[in-house]
């Protein structure tokens, strides 16, 4: 085995926060509150003094001759509420297909819908607390109910 024709991708939330504060018009360099979107374009673009701010975390962090092997640094952009939701449908749909086999249909309301996103999104940690929430909220409760028969498989 070789890594000739292999991609490795890293990740990190190393200088995410100059992101979130600039997505909430809040920058430090300067010492004050910018207009939202602050350094964030419309489109979600970054300024090059963010890259740069950004960049220069980087290299507090790593060492150089170890960013210097990487081949392409990829800054992405803070997560918004409809990328959340998307998560959010996705990982219901996941669920749902898990209980679809033991022939179980779940459907959320939006008050359900906007709990998960309250519950399951930081702005620091982007979507990851998210699956936590969904078992927290859902699945946990769920289980509870299958096992005290509150919650029976259909029977088609």
């Amino acid at each position: 085995m070789d890594f000739k024709n292999t991609v490795i991708i890293m990740t990190s939330n190393i200088g995410s926060h100059f992101i979130h504060e600039a997505m909430n018009g809040v920058d430090h360099a300067i010492g004050m509150t910018t207009k939202p979107g602050g350094r964030v374009s419309e489109a979600g673009a970054l300024s090059e003094g963010l890259r740069k701010r950004i960049q220069d975390t980087l290299l507090q962090h790593f060492r150089p001759e170890f960013l210097n092997r990487i081949d392409e640094v990829v800054i992405f952009n803070a997560l918004g509420k409809p990328e959340i939701e998307r998560i959010i449908d996705l990982q219901l749909e996941r669920l749902r297909h898990q209980l679809a086999e033991r022939k179980i249909e779940i459907t959320l309301t939006k008050k359900a819908h906007e709990l998960l996103f309250q519950q399951g999104y930081d702005p620091q940690f982007g979507a990851r607390p998210l699956k936590r929430a969904i078992q927290r909220l859902i699945q946990d409760p769920l289980a509870m109910k299958l096992l005290d028969g509150e919650v029976v498989p259909a029977s088609r």
